[in-house]
């Protein structure tokens, strides 16, 4: 059983899209993420490791390890309490500054 009315099969073409539309933008894309993914892999695999070998050479590698373990702790834990959505403010508050707001307590 076919969903589309007789005589409305595929003779007529889709139109097609204008040529040349976003042929730029995929290599843009692939360069800026690129770019993005360097810079954060060598401030964090290379400047860090040579500051961390500064103050400690003989505990470089416990100590890179323990920075690399806190860092993911905290990404893990903060980052989704920074992307949380604020409670908005109730409009009965908003609308008289002046009034003062009722308190939770029943008197």
């Amino acid at each position: 059983m076919a969903l589309s009315s007789p005589g409305t099969g595929t003779s007529q073409a889709a139109p097609s899209p204008r040529p040349g539309t976003g042929r730029g933008l995929r290599p843009l894309l692939l360069v800026g993420n690129t770019a993005m993914y360097a810079l954060y892999v060598g401030v964090a695999g290379v400047l860090l490791a040579l500051q961390v070998e500064k103050i400690d050479p003989a505990a470089k590698v416990a100590n890179f390890g323990l920075i690399g373990g806190v860092s993911a702790l905290f990404a893990t834990v903060f980052n989704p309490v920074a992307g949380a959505p604020v409670r908005p403010l109730r409009a009965a508050q908003s609308v008289d500054p002046g009034r003062r707001p009722r308190s939770s307590t029943s008197r």
